[in-house]
């Protein structure tokens, strides 16, 4: 548990507004290279999201309906 871990995207962005809350100095290019990594960080975790939602979300919906299952709130109907 005490070893190091790269930071997820709500760490990286939320220092980098920690550190520039009360400052009206531009970021500094460490904080800009926080967010730019954030952002393609972020990218990829939506784009995984989507995935997962399109086939596998997808697909235990329809084993759901092919077994019978009773309609679950949030799952789509037919």
């Amino acid at each position: 548990l005490n070893e190091a871990a790269e930071p997820s995207v709500r760490d990286r962005a939320g220092r980098v507004a920690w550190m520039g809350w009360d400052s009206r100095e531009a970021p500094t290019a460490t904080q800009r290279r926080a967010i730019e990594l954030a952002a393609a960080d972020f990218e990829t975790l939506r784009q995984e999201l989507a995935a997962l939602i399109e086939t596998e979300l997808a697909a235990l919906e329809a084993d759901l309906e092919a077994a019978g299952a009773p309609w679950t709130p949030g799952r789509r109907l037919g």
